[in-house]
């Protein structure tokens, strides 16, 4: 993981844990990192630095805001695809988040 995933993991860690959020955001993470599993091409796109990031973030937003994902957790995404980073939460195939990452690992 690059210390800017990390830098921002513990940004959101820290907001989350102020709002009792952790455990409903690391759910919400788990399952954007299985839509990255279940559609690579969507975070190759994601990932292409020919895309201006505007574009690339209003990607994010049209497919995940509609779905409830936490708008921390929705910024958190946008900040790593800015910064061409995002292919950092991608969980390896078949695990999540949670399993791929200790907790105090990601978030710290």
């Amino acid at each position: 993981m690059t210390e800017v995933a990390k830098m921002y993991g513990g940004s959101l860690y820290d907001l989350a844990a102020e709002e009792g959020l952790e455990e409903s955001i690391l759910t919400q993470l788990d399952q954007v990192t299985a839509l990255f599993g279940q559609y690579p091409d969507w975070l190759r796109l994601l990932s292409q630095p020919n895309i201006p990031k505007k574009e690339r973030c209003a990607l994010l937003d049209e497919a995940l805001a509609p779905g409830g994902v936490h708008r921390y957790l929705l910024n958190f995404l946008k900040l790593l695809c800015e910064r061409g980073s995002l292919g950092e939460v991608r969980a390896a195939p078949g695990n999540t988040a949670a399993a791929t990452m200790p907790r105090t690992a990601f978030w710290r």
